[in-house]
Parts: C-alpha cells; sequence; structure tokens
C-alpha cells in the first residue's frame, strides 16, 4: 500500500489509533512502530474512547466511520472533557461538508485514507512536534549524551550502540530524572497495550544490558535500583542535566523551554526574537496549517493574526499594519501569487515582506512566485526551526533597511520621506475623528554660522542634542522628524495651536539654554525659530499646514525674536 520511508528519529510518542479497517489499521501501525512510537489500537469508537479517557496520548489517529461512537462524535466529547491532545481524522470521505464537520468538531486534521504515505507521515510528525516541545532536544547527564533526533547516544564522545527498546528506556530517564520508574510504569510507557507485556526478569534484564553496555564506555553506575519501588537516574553521579536545542543554546532542564522552536544557525536571530515586537498576518485556507503556525510563532513574542478568506485581507492590513505577510498560493477565488503583485504595485504596501508558503516545489511555480515579488519560500510540510529562522532574518533585514531608508542617518529620526506618509496617516485619522491636529516647525537659525565657524563635528553635536531632547520630552503617539537640514517638524494629534504652544514653550526653552563648547573653549547656544499651524483652521492637506507653519518660523527669524519673546503662531 504504501512505499516505506526513513522517518524522523525523534522521541518516541504514544499513539492511539481507532480503526475497524484491521488491514489499514495494521499497515500504519506498523509504520508508525518503525518509527518507535507506542501504538495501541481499537476496532471500534467505544473501545477507543475507554482507552482515550484512561490513558495519556500524544496523539489520536480516528477514523470517522466507526461502529458504536462515530470519529465525529468521539472528537466532540473529548473536546468537551477539556482535553487538547491532537486529532487527525481519517477517513475515505472527501466532501467539503464533511471536512467541515471533522474540523468543527475539534479535530487538528482530516486525512483522505489513500493519501501517500510520506504526505501522511509529514502530518503527523507535524502534530506530534506541536504536542510534544522537546522532541528536538539532546538530553545530558554528565557525560552521557542522547540525540533524540538522530538517535544517537554517546558517553565522553564514545557512541553506544543501543537497541531500540534500550535507548527508549534511557530516554525516558533522562526526561525524568528524579522520578523513580516501577516495572509496572516503564511497561505502561514503553509498550503498547496491544503487545503481550513483558515480565520483570524482562524489565531487569534490559536494564541489565543498558548498565552493561553504559560501564562498558566507562560510565559510573547511571542507573539506581531502588529497592522495593524501581529505577531512576543515581542521584549521586548526577548534574542538572543539560537539555540542548540543534542551535547548541543550553539550558538547566528545571526550566522549560520550546526548543523544539529552536532556530538553527548562529544566535543573531535568537537575540532578536527576545526584543522583535512584529505583527504577522498569516493568509491560509488550511485551519490546520494556521492553528500550526500560531502555535509555532506566538511563543517567540510574535503577533499572529490567521485568516482564511482572502478578501479579509485588505482590511486587516490597515487595522493590523503587520510587518511581515505569510501566503498560500491555492485559495479559494483568488490566489496567492496575484495577491502578493497586487501588494508589490501598492504604494502603501510594497516594502511589506511577503513568504510564501505552499506544497508546490516544480521551478515552474518557484519562479511565477518570486517574478510575483515574493521574498521567501518555504515548502510544507513547515520544519518549526526552519521558519522561525526565516521569519526573524527576513523580519531583522527589513529592519534594517527601512531604517536605512526611512531615518535620518546622523539623528535617528524618521526623515521626510517616512515622516510624510505617518503625518498624512494622521491627518486621516484627524478627518474620520473630526480632532484637531497641530503642526509645529523648528528652525535651528544658526546652525550654518556654527558649521562655518566651528566645523560640521559642532554641527552636527548641536543637531543629536535637539534631536534627542525633542525626543524624551514628546508623547509616543507625537510625531517628530529631521525634515530638511536645520529644520525639524512635529506632528501633535488633537492638539490646538494654543496646546502646542504650551506644550514646546518649555523644551524649546531648554534648548536655546543648552550650552555648547568650541574648539576653542568658548561656549555657544543655539538660536530657535519656530512656527506652528492647526488642520483644518489653517489648512487640510500636509503641504499647506507645512507651508504655513514654516512661513511663520521664517518671519520670526527675520524679526529677530527670539523663543522667550513672542508667540509662536501665525
Amino acid at each position: 500500500m504504501w512505499e516505506k520511508t526513513n522517518g524522523e528519529c525523534g522521541a518516541a510518542m504514544r499513539i492511539l489509533l481507532v480503526e475497524d479497517d484491521e488491514y489499514f489499521s495494521e499497515m500504519l501501525r506498523a509504520a508508525l512502530m518503525e518509527q518507535r512510537h507506542i501504538i495501541d489500537t481499537a476496532k471500534d469508537g467505544l473501545s477507543g474512547w475507554e482507552l482515550a479517557i484512561s490513558v495519556s496520548y500524544d496523539l489520536v489517529l480516528l477514523d470517522v466511520m466507526l461502529p458504536k461512537l462515530d470519529g465525529i462524535q468521539f472528537c466532540h466529547q473529548l473536546r468537551d472533557r477539556g482535553s487538547h491532545v491532537p486529532i487527525m481524522l481519517l477517513t475515505n470521505r472527501d466532501t467539503s461538508q464533511d471536512k467541515t464537520k471533522g474540523l468543527n468538531a475539534g479535530a487538528d486534521d482530516y486525512v483522505l485514507k489513500t493519501v501517500e504515505w510520506q504526505e501522511l507521515d509529514a502530518r503527523i510528525r507535524a502534530l506530534l512536534r506541536r504536542q510534544a516541545a522537546t522532541v528536538s532536544t539532546i538530553l545530558e547527564w554528565g557525560k552521557l549524551r542522547l540525540e533524540p533526533g538522530s538517535c544517537n547516544v554517546s558517553y565522553g564522545g564514545q557512541a553506544l550502540n543501543l537497541t531500540a527498546k534500550e535507548f527508549t528506556l534511557l530516554e525516558l530517564f533522562l526526561r525524568n530524572r528524579e522520578r523513580v520508574y516501577t516495572n509496572s510504569a516503564i511497561v505502561n510507557q514503553l509498550w503498547s497495550l496491544d503487545d503481550e507485556p513483558p515480565s520483570e526478569d524482562t524489565i531487569r534484564s534490559h536494564i541489565r544490558r543498558l548498565r552493561q553496555k553504559l560501564k562498558t564506555v566507562g560510565a559510573a553506575d547511571l542507573i539506581e535500583t531502588v529497592y522495593g519501588l524501581g529505577y531512576r537516574l543515581n542521584q549521586a553521579f548526577g548534574e542538572d542535566p543539560i537539555v540542548t536545542s540543534s542551535s547548541g543554546i543550553a539550558s538547566n532542564h528545571k526550566t522549560p523551554k520550546r526548543l523544539s522552536l529552536q532556530p538553527k544557525g548562529d544566535c543573531r536571530s535568537l537575540e532578536m526574537a527576545k526584543t522583535v515586537e512584529a505583527k504577522i498576518i498569516v493568509l491560509d485556507d488550511d485551519p490546520f496549517t494556521l492553528r500550526l503556525l500560531k502555535g509555532v510563532l506566538e511563543p517567540w513574542g510574535l503577533r499572529v493574526v490567521t485568516l482564511r478568506d482572502p478578501l479579509e485581507l485588505w482590511n486587516q492590513l490597515d487595522t493590523v499594519a503587520p510587518d511581515l505577510l505569510v501566503l498560500d498560493i491555492e485559495m479559494p477565488n483568488v490566489d496567492g501569487i496575484e495577491i502578493c503583485q497586487t501588494l508589490r504595485n501598492d504604494s502603501r504596501w510594497s516594502w511589506l515582506p511577503v513568504l510564501f508558503l505552499t506544497g508546490h516545489r516544480d521551478a515552474h511555480t518557484i519562479q511565477q512566485v518570486f517574478t510575483a515579488g515574493a521574498d521567501d519560500y518555504i515548502n510544507k510540510p513547515v520544519l518549526a526551526p526552519e521558519l522561525v529562522t526565516r521569519i526573524f532574518n527576513r523580519l531583522e533585514r527589513t529592519r534594517l533597511l527601512r531604517n536605512q531608508t526611512e531615518n535620518d542617518a546622523l539623528t535617528n529620526l524618521p526623515n521626510r520621506y517616512r515622516a510624510s506618509q505617518d503625518l498624512d496617516n494622521l491627518l486621516q485619522r484627524a478627518a474620520r475623528s473630526q480632532e484637531s491636529l497641530c503642526l509645529a516647525v523648528l528652525i535651528l537659525d544658526n546652525l550654518k554660522q556654527i558649521n562655518r565657524q566651528y566645523g560640521h563635528r559642532l554641527g552636527d553635536a548641536v543637531l543629536r542634542h535637539t534631536a534627542n531632547l525633542l525626543r524624551q520630552n514628546l508623547g509616543d503617539d507625537d510625531i517628530l522628524s529631521r525634515w530638511d537640514g536645520a529644520e525639524f517638524l512635529i506632528g501633535m494629534y488633537g492638539l490646538t495651536r494654543q496646546d502646542g504652544i504650551e506644550r514646546l514653550d518649555k523644551i524649546l526653552t531648554s534648548l536655546q539654554l543648552s550650552d555648547f563648547s568650541t574648539p576653542d573653549g568658548s561656549k555657544i547656544r543655539i538660536s530657535i525659530s519656530a512656527g506652528l499651524s492647526q488642520y483644518a483652521i489653517d489648512g487640510e492637506g500636509l503641504q499647506v499646514l507645512y507651508q504655513t507653519a514654516a512661513d511663520v518660523a521664517a518671519a520670526i527669524d527675520r524679526a529677530g525674536d527670539r523663543i522667550g519673546d513672542r508667540v509662536l503662531s501665525a
């Protein structure tokens, strides 16, 4: 039925398979057991239900058409109990209505039984990755090192050749280093309910062989027998085991980490992840993909807005103001390539990074994607570390590019290009809400003289000092920009002209009283002229309001007035 493939060698998971088709059930059970998973099976919904409420599972694989209790009702009941275990529905029915019923019942995925094994395997692994945050971790106890992802075990650099059961037994102890496991607890963890339970002698034999293999590479007796109870890691030789992600970042095992989401590569993306405050819109008609991406990305501090309907995107762009867009290619009514092309032709969103997430792998589609203006392309099924790394790298590059093109290099304030867009948006907001807005133009009158007489180094210091003082004393909602040369522009939402005069008077007085040392040791002070205008009394467009305020500032400068001597308005 299926071609055998080499699956991932991750941590063993306990899976419940409820399926009345014995042939299909046995095929799927055998394939999953090859990947070291522990599989319990049930032939009807009622038997499966009894197992589901009495055993803790990492995943439930559930046929829709089951005797005694069908899969949809099974799913409803499990969710009503508050269970969050991932559920995959398996069926031969491929109608939109059937899928909707299954997903509304609380299933995480809906898969046809005719699907190729590679896809089914990938979907199962994706659900298991969500459920187990430590699947891709590396476990260490002193010199002992176990890598679930590659099934490698070593002690002091020397490899150990363990059987599958010995590996899972050692992994069980390393993940729960202080717990004492009785024989029955070990059986419940590592043997399927479908299998004949091993005897206590069999458990002791596994423990004995594992100890012998550890001793052959110089390890102390790392597995301790707690008489009358069971087995655990020997605390006399123990250290806090280090859990290391695939990126090599280590942490104490007592502190839970979402290590399965840790990006590979250097630490720059990880450092950014600690401070980034980014918003992402994900547009995909597959609810499973949306839930998966939300679960993967939100633990990193990203705000994720998910959409299934492409027609909702345009409203959400204005509402969310995202820093990145994740698109699928094939969606109802319109495809992702067309959306990307439209964005690239829209001046408001032409800069927005677009990352495509799709199952298409052919060269023609990839070429279409990048021709449409995409920034990146990731194949499904999604590997969480790759996705997180690419998103943070893209966000970081976009931040740097926007900083270079939209910020003044000297003062790090928004330049005229960026401030014009922000002020236009603020004016639109004022028009919608019928609020006032005050625009102020500040001119450093003697900057040219300072540059000519004392050099540009001192002039640059004056500009930086002015920018910093304004930034510190203005509100977060105010827009502050180095508009041109010696000129600063400030937009203050909700303020009248008189409100603006009162807010700026103390700030500008402090600026004029600032002393600057010249190269010859003397002290100089800066001279400032300022003018204000008010929306919509002095005009409604940015250019008109700016010109009005700039004319006032120029008139004050020509008259020789200074901050303490005049009113800053027309």
